[in-house]
């Protein structure tokens, strides 16, 4: 989209996009999406109605994963890593941003089909350069805990971090 209306007319149809429930995500969208994008850090992918209109976006990176001072078992760290139950770190693909827009009147989009999409994407990424677990960050809210676990997430718990936010994964092992 970036290279069809280049930058000008993509931050205006981003800047259209809103949610009022995550203003982090929406600032992620307005003022970081492109830039990310130009420094090949982040790939950020819109679900657009027929209308041209923003219905989700999520955002794809990679990450490190590390496997130190957390809650798992030395079973589940081997099933992550896939070999070594004893694996400090792993690389993971990260769901950095997922958010529906909410400034459209009954939006029938549903975290399961974004999750579809983004899970599209790693695919064919996996397909490349092979991986094993896909990640995402979020606030430590239960309702929102909930509804990744709800969509086969699982909570890691990492002891000493500094970081606010709640780490879940998903093994994507076929």
């Amino acid at each position: 989209m970036l290279d069809e209306l280049g930058e000008p007319e993509t931050s205006k149809l981003l800047s259209l996009f809103t949610c009022p429930i995550n203003p982090d995500v929406e600032s992620f969208l307005h003022n970081n999406a492109i830039m990310f994008e130009g420094r090949d850090t982040t790939r950020t992918y819109l679900m657009i109605s027929d209308a041209g209109e923003i219905y989700a976006f999520f955002s794809l990176a990679t990450k490190e994963l590390t496997l130190l001072n957390t809650n798992l078992s030395k079973t589940t760290v081997k099933k992550i890593h896939g070999a070594n139950k004893h694996a400090e770190r792993v690389p993971a693909f990260l769901i950095g941003q997922i958010a529906k827009n909410h400034s459209i009147t009954d939006n029938p989009i549903r975290l399961r089909d974004i999750l579809n999409e983004a899970y599209g994407m790693i695919t064919l990424a996996k397909e490349i350069i092979g991986g094993r677990v896909v990640i995402l960050e979020c606030e430590d809210n239960d309702k929102l805990i909930s509804m990744y676990v709800n969509h086969g997430f699982t909570r890691i718990d990492i002891n000493n971090s500094q970081d606010s936010l709640v780490t879940l994964y998903k093994l994507i092992i076929h």
